[in-house]
């Protein structure tokens, strides 16, 4: 197996377009590699503190959106009294 300074010369030497392939291909290995970790995380329960965070925040954002209840009817015009 070559090492890393061999790869490098190597890298060095190709075309613009080979060398574009290459990036194509090192970033969707690493999109892979971060989808896996992700994945991993998940099944864990590593994440489940994010789930957590999320059903909490959308808890509040919920109840702060329901207007109050208090025990009259309201209108939509300001200017009529109920």
């Amino acid at each position: 197996m070559p090492n890393i300074d061999e790869i490098k010369k190597t890298i060095e030497t190709l075309s613009p377009d080979d060398y574009g392939k290459l990036r194509q291909w090192f970033s969707e290995r690493d999109w892979e590699r971060w989808d896996e970790q992700i994945e991993n995380d998940s099944k864990s329960g590593k994440l489940d503190f994010l789930v957590k965070e999320f059903e909490d925040d959308d808890k509040i954002f919920s109840e702060a959106r329901l207007p109050q209840n208090t025990g009259r009817r309201q209108s939509r015009n300001p200017h009529v009294r109920v």
